[in-house]
C-alpha cells in the first residue's frame, strides 16, 4: 500500500476515534462550530489539518494530539477497518476516474 499522506492519516484515525465515541459528523461540528461537510473534508483528507484542527478534534474526543502525531511520525498502521475504508476510498477515486474516459 502506498504511503498515506499526514492528513489522510490524520483523518482516518480521527473518523475512527468519532466513531468510537459514537458522534456522527453533525454532532461533533456542532461541538466545533463548524458544518458537517467541513469535517468530512477533514476526515477524508481533502482539507490540509491545522494545528488548531487537531487541538479542537482532540479536545472534543478526549484523546491526546502528542500520541497522535507521534503514532504518524513512528509510522504505527491504520486498523484493518481503517485500511479497509482507505482501500474502498481509493478503489471509488479509481471507478470515478474510469468513469470520465
Amino acid at each position: 500500500m502506498a504511503a498515506l499522506t499526514t492528513d489522510t492519516y490524520l483523518g482516518l484515525r480521527m473518523r475512527l476515534l468519532r466513531q468510537a465515541r459514537g458522534l456522527s459528523l453533525r454532532a461533533l461540528g456542532e461541538r466545533l462550530g463548524v458544518s458537517d461537510q467541513a469535517i468530512l473534508n477533514l476526515e477524508l483528507g481533502r482539507t490540509s489539518w491545522r494545528v488548531r484542527d487537531l487541538l479542537a478534534f482532540a479536545e472534543v474526543l478526549d484523546c491526546d494530539p502528542v500520541a497522535v502525531l507521534a503514532d504518524l511520525r513512528a509510522g504505527v498502521p491504520l486498523t484493518a477497518e481503517a485500511q479497509v475504508e482507505l482501500l474502498t476510498r481509493r478503489i471509488a477515486d479509481l471507478e470515478r476516474q474510469l468513469a470520465k474516459r
